[in-house]
This record gives C-alpha cells, structure tokens and sequence, in this order.
C-alpha cells in the first residue's frame, strides 16, 4: 500500500513536471527588434510647367476676323493671310521666307490656326486638351488661356481653351531649320495667338 502512495505521488510529480515543460515550450520566443518602418511620404501632384511667351508689339498688325466660328487674330503687316476652304480657320504666312512645300503658303514658319471644338464647360475643354497632346506640356497664352504645347522636329503645335471653346495654332518648318531661327519663328506664333480674340 505504501508502494502504492509513492508511486502516486511520483506519477503526479511526473505530470506536473512535464506539464511545466510543454508550456514552457509552446511559449512563443521573444522576436528580435524590428527597425521601425516609416511610410514614404506621397508626392504632391506638381504644379504645370508654364512656358513663358516672349512679347511682342502686335499693336500695328493685320487683323483675320472669322464671323462664322466667331473669332479674330492679328499677324504681321508684311505675313499674308488664307482662309480655309471650309471657314474654319486661316493660314498665315511670310511670302518673303523660304519655300518649304509645293503651296504659296507652304513657307517656312507657316501657321494654322482655327476653331477645333466647343464644349459644355471650360474644364471639360481643357480635359480635351490633355488628351489631345498628351505628350505635350502646359502653356498659357498671353497669361490668360490654358493650354499644351507639343513639337516634333517639324511642327510646333498648340492647343488651348477659351472658355469652353478650343482654338489650335499649328506652326511648321524645314528639316534644316536652326534652333535660333525656328525660336523666333516661334515667338510670332505665340504672339499671335495671344491676340485671338472670341467675338461676342
């Protein structure tokens, strides 16, 4: 009987003590410190580039007025102007410069310029014009239309909003053209369409 009592209590150490080990085991191991992770800060969107225009005095120059689509621009007195065949818009151009196609017109530096589309609102528009020159980038026109510039070594083209109304100017030139010349060809485009103007 006594035999008995002690290999009871033995029994009961045994499972006592091998309880102890099985929790200590399944006890989860403390982990080494994690270096704190810190959230990269978001990028704000950025603001447009906006191409600066260089001014020039167009106060003396020839007007072009459309009253079919609604609108007018000036050019320089000694360039030429050709309507459309379809009214939507006018070529301008320098008869004294550089033949550059089979066209009277086609000179070097000639413009394009006409109405594209109207939409409901001006934001709508400009929405347009993103899609329109999507690899362009952004310009304003005279500090007061938004719009995008793109260039291809042969072509200058804008697009830009007046109100909810989208004009587009469209420049070309040679091949050959010198980086300085077709600079200034460029600024005429720019002051050009800084003078259009929608008719009320």
């Amino acid at each position: 009987m006594q035999n008995k009592n002690i290999l009871i209590v033995i029994g009961l150490m045994v499972l006592i003590f091998g309880g102890v080990i099985l929790a200590l085991s399944l006890k989860p191991k403390p982990q080494p410190e994690q270096p704190a992770i810190t959230q990269p800060l978001l990028k704000t969107k950025e603001e447009p580039t906006i191409t600066p225009i260089p001014e020039i005095d167009t106060s003396d120059w020839k007007t072009y007025r459309n009253e079919e689509y609604g609108f007018e621009v000036r050019y320089p007195n000694d360039w030429d102007a050709a309507e459309f065949q379809s009214r939507r818009g006018v070529e301008i151009y320098n008869p004294q410069a550089k033949q550059i196609g089979p066209a009277s017109i086609d000179t070097e530096g000639y413009i394009k310029i006409y109405f594209y589309q109207k939409l409901l609102t001006q934001s709508q528009a400009e929405e347009l014009i993103r899609v329109i020159s999507r690899r362009g980038s952004d310009i304003k026109i005279k500090d007061k239309y938004n719009g995008r510039v793109s260039r291809t070594s042969i072509i200058t083209d804008v697009n830009f909003a007046i109100d909810n109304e989208i004009y587009s100017g469209t420049q070309y030139f040679s091949e050959g053209i010198s980086p300085d010349q077709r600079k200034e060809l460029e600024r005429i485009l720019f002051s050009i369409l800084g003078t259009l103007r929608v008719l009320k």
